[in-house]
């Protein structure tokens, strides 16, 4: 009769001729023997017990009865790594400690996947590691839960390089403990599948040393507040080219803490359609560098505070007509530029400002007689400024549109404020400057507001008109 073979602690085995694996107290390192050989590494979870199986190519070692941590320490070719996660019929088994991963230098694939009826689990922290060249890594469900009881953290060095998380087209749902951080992953895409994507923590993402490299992140579906749920804050910082970021589901906020989107230079995109800050005071601030920047809120999209744009120079684009709204005020600086804001319909319950710089600027504060809008816009106070350049205002506000009072700075400029459809009672009270300088400026506005608007700077070429 054969021989069980005995699990041993303090175990050192080789599979021929890639990896060497320690088994020591619990804690399971497997290391790439020799460093250049690229390794088709496979560790499969069994269902009844637990245990791992570790197999590289036709060659398997274990089962090891891990009680700790799990390492891997891959080679400088293109690795594939598969880490088949089951927590067994009762829901019982996981990692009990870390996981971490470092397959160094070559074109590497990650993939961290719960059993599609069992699902998976680990109880501590992700640490990954990627070197240089183009790598993926994928965390998924795989058909039923996974679940990461602590951080999750990826350093991918330089490359193009992807980072998946519940994306695929059956990746059911995936859990952490803690946040998320992402270093140099040029793309991100979380929450993209079939099933939600919880975070209870912040996610942050940093590509400010990715030069030249073109960076997308997609976190949730542009349908649906609830596929994606960040229960702390969202941090971007991007590049110095192209970086796209859609940023749909719910971002929780940590209180007294900000999410804050940094879009670095480049041509770059911003599309939300989020819930953030909800139950918290938390703002979203967003800051452009001197490339064109397009910035849009989507109809579901409801902020908390404070939203606070800065987006530097260049000939900006937005995508304000929608039904959002903001709890508190909404500040946005441009710089120099032509900047077409478009309609406006955002429901802003704090103060609106916007100060668009020098160029040729062009805003429409939403109303029900504006074609075309989403909604009609309403806020606090209201306080445009315009630079050296023509500003073309059409403000179609509605009763009490404006609750208190409208300022307009036009500045230099053959400028326009065109107030002939708002109504009568728009705001309680106005200022209105043409600017110091020779260019004709036409301001027309409701002769019912005349007695509670205050229009100076007229010069001889301006244009003054009560309807």
């Amino acid at each position: 009769m054969a021989r069980q073979r005995p699990n041993l602690e303090g175990l050192t085995e080789r599979i021929v001729p890639a990896i060497s694996l320690k088994f020591v107290s619990g804690n399971l390192t497997i290391t790439a023997v020799p460093a250049n050989v690229a390794n088709n590494l496979t560790l499969a979870q069994s269902a009844t017990d637990g245990k791992f199986t570790v197999t590289d190519g036709t060659q398997s070692a274990g089962p090891y009865n891990v009680r700790g941590n799990i390492t891997i320490i891959s080679s400088n070719a293109a690795d594939t790594i598969n880490i088949n996660l089951n927590r067994g019929a009762a829901g019982g088994f996981a990692i009990p400690g870390f996981l971490s991963i470092n397959s160094r230098n070559g074109a590497d694939t990650i993939n961290i996947t719960g059993d599609a009826t069992n699902g998976g689990r680990i109880s501590g922290n992700v640490i990954l590691a990627t070197g240089f060249a183009n790598d993926t890594v994928t965390m998924s469900g795989g058909g039923d839960l996974l679940s990461i009881g602590g951080a999750i953290s990826a350093n991918f060095d330089s490359g193009l390089d992807t980072f998946n998380m519940g994306s695929t087209a059956n990746s059911s749902s995936v859990i952490t403990g803690k946040g998320v951080s992402l270093f140099r992953a040029n793309s991100v895409n979380i929450a993209n599948g079939t099933d939600p994507v919880t975070i209870n923590g912040s996610v942050c993402i940093d590509n400010t040393l990715d030069y030249g490299l073109t960076n997308a992140t997609n976190v949730g579906i542009i349908s649906s507040v609830t596929q994606a749920r960040i229960a702390g804050n969202f941090v971007y910082n991007g590049g110095t080219q192209t970086d796209t970021i859609n940023l749909f589901g719910t971002v929780q906020a940590a209180p007294g803490k900000n999410s804050v989107i940094n879009m670095g230079q480049g041509t770059n995109t911003l599309n939300i359609n989020a819930e953030i800050g909800a139950g918290s005071a938390s703002d979203l601030i967003v800051t452009g560098g001197s490339g064109i920047d397009d910035v849009a809120f989507n109809d579901n999209t409801v902020i908390s505070n404070d939203v606070i744009f800065s987006l530097g120079n260049g000939a900006n684009l937005y995508g304000f007509n929608s039904t959002f709204a903001v709890n508190g005020d909404f500040i946005l600086n441009a710089g120099n530029g032509d900047d077409n804001l478009g309609i406006f319909a955002g429901a802003i319950g704090g103060d609106l400002t916007l100060s668009l710089g020098n160029g040729v600027n062009a805003f429409t504060f939403a109303g029900a007689a504006t074609a075309g809008a989403a909604q009609s816009a309403s806020c606090h106070d209201f306080t445009y400024t315009g630079g050296d350049g023509d500003d073309t205002i059409i403000y179609d506000a509605d009763s009490g549109a404006v609750e208190n009072m409208l300022t307009v700075y036009l500045n230099s400029g053959s400028d326009v404020f065109d107030g002939t459809q708002s109504a009568n009672d728009s705001y309680l009270s106005g200022y209105i400057a043409l600017g110091i300088d020779v260019d004709p400026d036409n301001v027309i506005f409701r002769s019912a507001l005349a007695g509670v608007t205050d229009i100076e700077e007229i010069f001889p070429n301006d244009t003054v008109t009560a309807v």
